[in-house]
């Protein structure tokens, strides 16, 4: 499958979810909301896949929040590599969070 192909089968998919931002770029995926969507969003992800060939690796899946306490204990997520909020990085790059405003010179 090259990648066009790969985009237009993931696009429909990425339509379907819930999550309140969904970022796909080639064969990444980053999902942001609030911790039962993104787990309902993972399912459907999983759930689809007989339709649209793809898989997840979830030992390459990232659970990026604060606290990760609530997500323990869930099965869907079981695999997903644990990372703290202040190590995240999004499309290998690393994402900081801007706790004050910058200011322009």
């Amino acid at each position: 499958m090259g990648a066009l192909e790969f985009c237009e089968a993931v696009q429909p998919l990425l339509e379907r979810l819930q999550s309140s931002a969904k970022i796909g770029f080639m064969d990444d995926v980053t999902l942001l909301g609030d911790l039962v969507t993104i787990e309902k969003d993972i399912i459907t992800i999983t759930e689809s896949s007989p339709d649209t060939g793809l898989h997840l690796n979830t030992s390459k899946c990232d659970l990026i929040m604060e606290d990760l306490t609530p997500a323990e204990g869930l099965a869907t997520l079981k695999d997903f590599v644990r990372v703290n909020k202040e190590d995240m990085t999004l499309l290998g790059a690393e994402a900081r969070l801007r706790t004050q405003p910058s200011r322009r010179r």
